[in-house]
């Protein structure tokens, strides 16, 4: 009978661990390309800048207009700083996504809504300047999971002023999202005026 040495034993061992850490990756890209459910689109209004990071490589950053959800109370959501929480969105009347409840767990989101894992950063009340008082209701705001959008290394330095030319102070920029059933989310494009910003700065417009 054929019996396995020590060495080849342990290689076989160190294989089949590997080949497992390895198919973790694919499994993912796979889930991503090919989901069972399809994703849905959703276009986050945002403002950009570029800061360049040496570290990090040419970005620019992105500062999202809709990361609020405005709630009567301020214990009916998650109160703790960067807890992982869910937003559940929606379409507003312009097209772009806005957040209208956030939920701890995934039990709390309502039936057939989509929903994004983000961050919890706090609660912030309205004023009342005419009664120059703090008024019982307010906005809960949240850390989107994504904050950069990447370019190439020639295109992003010319991005934000390609974006204050043509926008000249008016929101018209915004992040096309890919929105998983599983709350994941993966970044498609980003748009200013409805055109992608990589075409426009190629094409030198």
């Amino acid at each position: 009978m054929f019996k396995l040495k020590k060495d080849q034993f342990r290689l076989i061992c160190y294989l089949i661990v590997f080949c497992g850490i390895a198919s973790f990756p694919v499994r993912q890209i796979l889930a991503f390309e090919y989901p069972k459910i399809p994703p849905k689109e959703y276009f986050f209004e945002t403002e950009i800048y570029d800061p360049y990071d040496p570290a990090r490589g040419r970005y620019v950053q992105l500062n999202f207009r809709n990361r609020q959800v405005f709630l009567a109370k301020k214990n009916t959501a998650v109160t703790g700083y960067m807890e992982n929480c869910f937003a559940v969105l929606d379409t507003g009347k312009d097209g772009n996504a806005v957040i209208t409840d956030l939920c701890r767990t995934r039990k709390e989101i309502p039936q057939g809504r989509d929903y994004l894992r983000v961050k919890y950063c706090g609660f912030s009340y309205e004023w009342d300047s005419k009664n120059n008082k703090r008024k019982k209701t307010g906005h809960h705001s949240v850390k989107l999971p994504f904050q950069r959008f990447y370019m190439n290394e020639k295109l992003a330095p010319e991005a934000e002023n390609l974006v204050r030319e043509h926008t000249r102070g008016k929101s018209e920029v915004r992040l096309k999202v890919k929105v998983y059933s599983d709350g994941s989310s993966a970044v498609d494009d980003l748009l200013v005026k409805g055109q992608s910003i990589r075409e426009m700065l190629r094409n030198g417009k």
